[in-house]
């Protein structure tokens, strides 16, 4: 693979952050779809709306080096909670609405992708935060991936 000069690499690490941004957005979008169409929400409201103000904060990162890796690094963190903490399916759902968990399932596979075409990005990063002792950005996207493929398997199994 060819090496990237360092204007490239921010240019490379900003596009990825937007595309997780919009990936972001969209999984807060058709949550709040299914929400409106089903008496039993599978994520509630002020949730959609930490997942919305984290996919905006995103898109506020120029790098991800110093105060704003840290704050990456928080965001992740936020994002793992949230998808760990998504309840299991409105019955309604479960039983009798495909097309909606298929909108869901869609969504969160697209943002599986992202984080995996993310993490080769994020590895010179990783070396120079294990010699500051710092959680790597690496771990973090591979709990993300982990996070969301149970959940992943849990609304295909619909419940």
């Amino acid at each position: 693979m060819q090496e990237l000069s360092t204007d490239q690499e921010k240019t490379v690490l900003r596009v990825k952050l937007d595309n997780f941004s919009l990936v972001l957005k969209k999984l807060a979008n058709v949550f709040l779809y299914v929400g409106t169409e089903t008496s039993t929400p599978l994520v509630e409201p002020q949730i959609i709306n930490r997942i919305l103000r984290l996919a905006n904060e995103f898109q506020s990162l120029k790098s991800l080096e110093g105060n704003e890796g840290e704050v990456y690094a928080s965001f992740l963190k936020n994002i793992i909670d949230i998808i760990q903490n998504i309840g299991t399916l409105p019955s309604g759902l479960a039983e009798q609405d495909y097309e909606r968990r298929i909108k869901i399932l869609r969504i969160m596979k697209k943002l599986e992708n992202e984080i995996k075409e993310f993490l080769p990005i994020v590895h010179s990063i990783d070396q120079v935060r294990k010699e500051a002792n710092y959680e790597t950005f690496g771990g973090l996207l591979q709990k993300l991936i982990d996070t969301i493929q149970e959940k992943y398997h849990l609304i295909s199994r619909g419940g």
